[in-house]
């Protein structure tokens, strides 16, 4: 837990101002690194950013959306029945009493249900319809 603080903490300082670094090797021929220049004989170090990647510029393509397989075979549209001229008509008369007869069940006042199921009714009324009118 203190670790994640304590980097979270350096990456939230900014970036590094690096100041000269001097290598020594103390008397037991160890060596010594230090940022303040040391008594002893010493080198200066210099080091190079090998980082010059470009943080502001990324260009994020997002993957493609897969396609879902379809496991199963394609199935075939159900056709419609082929119904008499008759039958057309009295499905066609039985559409359009519903929906012009439809009052809601007693002591509903919800609006969106009524509504709701009138749309319904005055779909299936011009789906019919018009199959008798077009006499198919």
């Amino acid at each position: 837990m203190v670790r994640s603080i304590i980097i979270l903490l350096l990456c939230l300082t900014g970036r590094a101002q690096a100041g000269p670094i001097y290598h020594s090797t103390d008397t037991q021929g160890r060596s010594v690194y230090s940022d303040s220049a040391p008594d002893r004989p010493h080198d200066e170090v210099i080091i190079e950013q090998t980082n010059d990647y470009d943080w502001h510029q990324f260009d994020y393509t997002p993957p493609k959306a897969r396609k879902k397989k379809k496991h199963k075979a394609k199935r075939k549209k159900k056709t419609a029945p082929k119904l008499s001229f008759d039958q057309l008509r009295s499905k066609c008369q039985t559409a359009r009493y519903r929906y012009q007869n439809y009052r809601g069940r007693g002591g509903n006042d919800d609006w969106g249900k009524y509504k709701a199921k009138l749309i319904k009714y005055s779909e299936k009324r011009d789906y019919w319809c018009s199959r008798y009118l077009r006499r198919k």
